[in-house]
């Protein structure tokens, strides 16, 4: 290696690390701010008076909406907290895989769901969105000849592709059921 690559293999470390470092920092008080807020919401204790709960929600008074699950609506907490982690993204663009800075608040908010869930930290997976979390299934679970996966009509095509591929492959069958 000579000295120039050396020496921005050194500036690219040394940069890497310090950005993490901020990173870090920014992303830890994203997520308390964003706990915080959860906690205290005057809504939380009301989840049954659907009038106080519309409050906290972005959406038109004249719409009615259905969620179906798939493109959901959010409250105005988590459309606050999504807004100030979009914000850190996009001024640390080359920080977002889930690597290095990320390691820490990420492991810090698994070990809080599995607290909220009544399990430990090694039971919970956290991937980047839907779509890697039913890759991530459909290639790990112990799936072959004579297994079956079902789906409904209404699933979104991401979360049933992966199952068909490696079905294929492993001799399960995929299989749809209307949904009127």
């Amino acid at each position: 290696m000579n000295i120039i690559e050396s020496r921005r293999a050194f500036l690219h470390r040394l940069a890497a690390g310090g950005s993490g470092a901020v990173l870090a920092g920014q992303l830890w008080s994203v997520h308390e701010a964003f706990a915080q807020q959860l906690e205290t919401a005057s809504w939380a204790a009301r989840q049954d008076d659907f009038e106080a709960l519309r409050e906290h929600y972005l959406l038109d008074e004249t719409v009615v909406y259905l969620n179906h699950a798939s493109i959901g609506t959010m409250s105005s907490p988590v459309h606050e907290a999504r807004g100030k982690y979009v914000h850190l993204c996009e001024t640390n663009p080359w920080l977002y895989l889930w690597g290095g800075a990320w390691e820490e608040p990420r492991e810090q908010v698994r070990g809080s769901a599995a607290d909220f869930m009544g399990c430990t930290a090694d039971e919970v997976a956290i991937t980047h969105n839907t779509t890697e979390g039913f890759n991530t299934l459909a290639h790990g679970l112990p799936l072959g000849p004579g297994d079956e996966v079902l789906f409904s009509s209404l699933n979104h095509p991401g979360a049933s592709i992966c199952w068909r591929h490696v079905g294929r492959r492993r001799g399960y069958t995929v299989k749809q059921f209307e949904f009127p």
